[in-house]
């Protein structure tokens, strides 16, 4: 991601693999990100990372 260290925030996003948003919160962009999936059911679940900058990263997580 590029010049994200010029943001001051960054905003995670869960969906599941519907697109339904389940999880959606703005995280300072110096804080550790950690989310707790433990009461989410086993499939599969696409995790999004924006930017002020409109940088966008997504990755797919599988829970089993």
């Amino acid at each position: 991601m590029e010049n994200v260290e010029n943001c001051e925030t960054i905003q995670v996003n869960i969906y599941d693999i519907s697109s339904h948003l389940l999880y959606s919160r703005p995280f300072c962009y110096t804080e550790a990100i950690s989310i707790d999936i433990n009461d989410y059911v086993p499939g599969t679940y696409i995790v999004e990372i924006k930017t002020c900058l409109n940088n966008v990263l997504q990755s797919k997580i599988i829970k089993i």
